[in-house]
């Protein structure tokens, strides 16, 4: 069994060695590594040459900066791998990663398995693990609104997945929530799944990574891209719960980054504007309660309330202990 590590690099000369040495120094050697720099501007593709020179494993590629989700689409069109593994340059996968995983695929060659993930700060202290093993009793179609609503996530690095399934979906070139689609579409097209209870994938945690990108509104385009998918391929009616219950977080986390990036009065008037705009196309009494964490639970309600208020308060101490 071979397998293939798809990594999209950007400006990451100082922090890429430790990603590809957790590839190189894998317990189980049958793999390639298909590394994209997309457009840096600093030394990261030297670098990656220097490495490449090392090991015939390791194939690189440099290209105009276009995202990291087209940067994945071109990479996976260069995989030859029987699997198709994601990593990202700040992180890193435990060493024994593909020995268990190929210890799986002796037994049956599942369309998709799901690997729990360990998030860590930068300083290397545990943040928490995300146990997605927890939802290995779920069907295929609750794992999909799960999914959707992100309460299962929606990272292609929790995730190994067959070629030919793989590289029959796409990224999207949305500068947040670009792996949605892909990942919608490859637990649809999975026919058997599994999921790996030890934990294998550490997501550090950096300052300037996704999840400080696409300003007040960050999911907008990743709520209105999803809708536009399920229209195409008429699936609106068979998820509109978990697409109105994805809107409704969307809302939240917009409101709670409103919170924390504009003085009190001003956040409580545009808090009920994006309100406003996002019921406008999305019917928030039609959602799935199960597909809310329990604090998306408490929001939703001081949300339908009107207790704008009470969200900007919570959501500055929040942000001040954090």
């Amino acid at each position: 069994m071979k397998f293939t590590f798809i990594m999209p690099i950007y400006n990451s000369e100082d922090i890429l060695y430790k990603s590809i040495n957790s590839i190189k120094n894998q317990t189980y050697k049958n793999w390639e590594l298909i590394a994209v720099d997309d457009g840096s501007t600093d030394n990261t593709y030297k670098e990656l040459k220097k490495i490449a020179l090392k090991d015939k494993r390791i194939k690189i590629y440099t290209k105009k900066n276009s995202g990291p989700g087209k940067t994945r689409n071109y990479a996976m069109g260069k995989a030859t791998g029987d699997y198709l593994a994601f990593i990202d340059s700040d992180d890193y996968y435990e060493l024994d990663f593909l020995e268990n995983i190929n210890l799986i695929l002796e037994k049956e060659n599942y369309d998709l398995i799901f690997i729990n993930t360990i998030n860590e700060k930068n300083s290397g202290k545990i943040d928490y693990c995300d146990n997605i093993d927890k939802y290995s009793k779920c069907t295929k179609k609750q794992l999909i609104k799960l999914q959707m609503t992100g309460k299962l996530p929606w990272g292609p690095c929790s995730k190994v997945v067959k070629r030919e399934i793989a590289q029959k979906c796409s990224f999207s070139s949305i500068s947040v929530g670009e792996e949605a689609i892909y990942s919608f579409d490859v637990l649809e097209k999975s026919e058997t799944i599994y999921f790996l209870k030890k934990p294998m994938y550490h997501y550090v945690h950096n300052d300037n990574g996704q999840h400080t990108r696409g300003g007040l509104d960050p999911w907008k385009n990743v709520v209105e891209s999803i809708k536009n998918h399920l229209e195409k391929r008429n699936l609106y009616m068979e998820y509109e719960d978990a697409l109105n219950t994805l809107a409704l977080n969307s809302t939240i986390m917009s409101a709670y980054r409103i919170s924390n990036s504009l003085p009190f009065k001003e956040a409580y008037y545009r808090i009920k504007e994006k309100v406003k705009e996002y019921r406008v196309e999305f019917d928030f009494k039609k959602i799935n309660a199960k597909l809310l964490s329990n604090s998306s639970k408490i929001l939703c309600l001081l949300l339908k309330i009107h207790f704008y208020f009470i969200i900007i308060i919570m959501s500055k101490i929040r942000k001040k202990f954090k």
